[in-house]
């Protein structure tokens, strides 16, 4: 069940940050526009799909696959970031996205275990990704929010958005409370990985903060 494992990351995202926010920070929250608010959702969400569409490829694909295949995000994100006015795109940086294009190309290719569901969830992951670090960077650029603070607005969007993927695809799947001790595993299991998670996309956002998007997907 990889969205479900997925779910309980995102709350976490926003259960570290309120804590850091209420108990270390001890400010009140700045009032966020409508602006703000819509994109930490549209964040969120993307955020959330992102993520659940990579876990469930894995059922599918091999980790090297993915890996090669995930090298393309810079591709999605060049080319929204030109739509938005967002990234600048010459003629270096068209060279550059045609040589990754072709490297994805021939690594699906000669990819001797190619699934095709595999292939367009990771796809469908990077087009996610392009939209989440593009929505960041005009919404970090063009607000007061630190990277704490985005990680907290973004959250709930990021954990609701995947209810209806667990209740749809994986209600008969999951098994992880059916006991107790069932229960305690999962949640040992799914804590410290959310904290990684949490300490990861903390550093993400600051990067585009103080960067772009497009200096994000290149490291």
């Amino acid at each position: 069940y990889p969205i479900f494992y997925t779910m309980p990351h995102m709350m976490l995202k926003g259960c570290f940050s309120f804590s850091y926010l209420m108990c270390i920070r001890r400010k009140p929250l700045p009032k966020a526009r409508r602006r703000i608010i819509a994109g930490s959702m549209l964040i969120g969400v993307t955020t959330a799909l992102d993520v659940a569409a990579s876990n469930l490829s894995f059922l599918y694909i091999s980790v090297t696959f993915f890996t090669m295949l995930k090298s393309s995000s810079l591709i999605f994100i060049v080319i929204l970031g030109a739509i938005t006015a967002v990234e600048p795109c010459s003629r270096g940086v068209v060279a550059a996205i045609s040589i990754i294009a072709l490297g994805a190309f021939l690594s699906s290719y000669g990819e001797a275990e190619f699934n095709l569901y595999g292939f367009v969830l990771v796809m469908i992951s990077e087009l996610c990704a392009a939209v989440r670090w593009i929505a960041t960077q005009m919404v970090l650029h063009g607000g007061k929010l630190d990277s704490m603070q985005a990680v907290f607005y973004m959250s709930p969007a990021s954990a609701m958005s995947l209810v209806p993927l667990v209740l749809s695809m994986e209600r008969n799947k999951v098994d992880a409370f059916d006991t107790v001790e069932a229960a305690g595993q999962y949640w040992m299991m799914v804590l410290f990985p959310g904290f990684l998670a949490f300490v990861l996309l903390l550093v993400e956002v600051q990067l585009v903060k103080e960067t772009s998007s497009l200096t994000l997907s290149v490291f």
